[in-house]
């Protein structure tokens, strides 16, 4: 968000000198000047002031453009902002992205960093100990935390989500309890009896959310959801060793997320947590076939997607301010 607030400031410094006649006699016949955003940001340090003090300062017309740039990503002014290398080295992919690197697996291309993986989540042995299956699943609960999770992910562009800095953590935290609202409403009682109920849902409540986002963030539950071919039972904790350690890894992330900010002075959300432990538990203990079975349903859906173009790696989804529409940016 900083960069994008950086780089557009500095291009209107551009576009200040390059005001039209019609625009500048407006200007004289009244304004204020509060068109003139360069002279607005004089002297304040871009690098180190707030977003939302800055996103303050702009008038109302000023920030439309900005909102409208951010909220088409195909245009050519957004394409212009995105096209930025300071934008390009702020940027950190999502953990679960990272390619392999082996014989067969060719080192990552210079410049893209990808995030590493999350703090697995410690559950108590007692809490693991009596966790078997529920009689409802809730894995359609965990497929929609998941589809959120993404969505905050890629929208702060650091990974983990829960190491990002404090205003990202707080945009992430609001980007998840918008699409993901059961988790965070201590009365929900939601239960998605599938994957069609919650991706509907989910989708609804991301904002102006176009087709490559949706088509990227399915895929990035798919990889996320997909049972682990190699397990880490060498390791103390034991969720290392479950088939779904990614789900499990995601889970964990958000629990940090929830448990190690607090905002506007508010302490973390205790019962958010022991959602999310529970659900880590409810993972835990859950049947291979019941992955198999919402797996085929959201390849299904990823199949719909054929006719578009392939999913890349090195994309970011973007939004504006706190829980408003994504951007995706290709890099």
């Amino acid at each position: 968000m900083m960069e994008l607030l950086k780089r557009f400031e500095d291009d209107s410094r551009e576009d200040d000198l390059a005001r039209s006649d019609a625009e500048h006699e407006n200007a004289v016949d009244g304004s204020d000047g509060e068109d003139d955003l360069a002279s607005k940001l004089e002297g304040i340090d871009l690098d180190s002031a707030d977003p939302d003090f800055i996103l303050s300062l702009l008038s109302d017309s000023q920030r439309e453009a900005f909102l409208k740039t951010v909220q088409d990503p195909n245009g050519e002014r957004a394409q212009e902002l995105l096209a930025s290398d300071e934008i390009h080295e702020s940027l950190v992919l999502p953990w679960w992205t990272t390619p392999a690197v082996g014989d067969d697996h060719p080192p990552p291309a210079s410049g893209r960093r990808f995030g590493p993986e999350p703090e697995m989540l410690e559950l108590p042995q007692t809490l693991l100990d009596n966790a078997p299956p529920s009689k409802v699943s809730l894995l359609h609960n965990v497929f929609a935390l998941i589809i959120a999770y993404a969505a905050a992910t890629r929208s702060v562009g650091t990974s983990p989500i829960a190491s990002s800095i404090p205003y990202d953590a707080i945009m992430a935290e609001d980007i998840t309890s918008k699409a993901a609202p059961f988790l965070t409403n201590p009365k929900s009682t939601t239960v998605f009896v599938g994957v069609d109920s919650a991706w509907t849902d989910v989708v609804s409540r991301l904002d102006d959310a176009s087709r490559s986002t949706l088509r990227l963030l399915l895929h990035d539950a798919e990889t996320l959801l997909r049972p682990s071919l190699v397990s880490e039972r060498d390791k103390p904790n034991p969720l290392h060793g479950s088939p779904f350690r990614n789900a499990l890894l995601a889970l964990s992330d958000i629990h940090s997320l929830y448990s190690g900010r607090s905002r506007s002075g508010t302490k973390p959300s205790k019962a958010v947590q022991r959602k999310l432990e529970f659900y880590a538990s409810h993972v835990y203990a859950s049947k291979p076939i019941e992955w198999e079975l919402m797996l085929a349903v959201i390849q299904k859906k990823l199949n719909d997607f054929r006719g578009d173009e392939g999913v890349e790696e090195g994309v970011t989804v973007k939004p504006n301010v706190r829980g408003s529409g994504p951007l995706i940016e290709e890099l």
